[in-house]
């Protein structure tokens, strides 16, 4: 008799490696959501490309955008 296959634990490193890329993520998004920093300064805090970044703060429902300013600034950073 073939006894199914079981999960292997996740390892302790593993997890601290996840936990270390939430406590990013939780941290940028905190930054942008007080207008601190820029988006796409954000999404380089928590180590995401924009594109990644940009569905995560929409998952979380994060209003950004407060004013033509910050706007500006995003645009200016990334083309520059």
């Amino acid at each position: 008799m073939i006894l199914p296959a079981t999960p292997k634990p996740i390892s302790n490193i593993k997890r601290k490696k996840e936990g270390k890329e939430v406590k990013q993520h939780e941290k940028a998004l905190a930054l942008l959501k007080s207008g601190k920093v820029s988006f796409s300064k954000a999404a380089e805090l928590a180590k995401m490309n924009l594109w990644d970044f940009s569905d995560l703060v929409k998952v979380r429902k994060i209003i950004w955008i407060k004013n033509k300013k910050e706007i500006e600034k995003d645009l200016n950073s990334i083309l520059n």
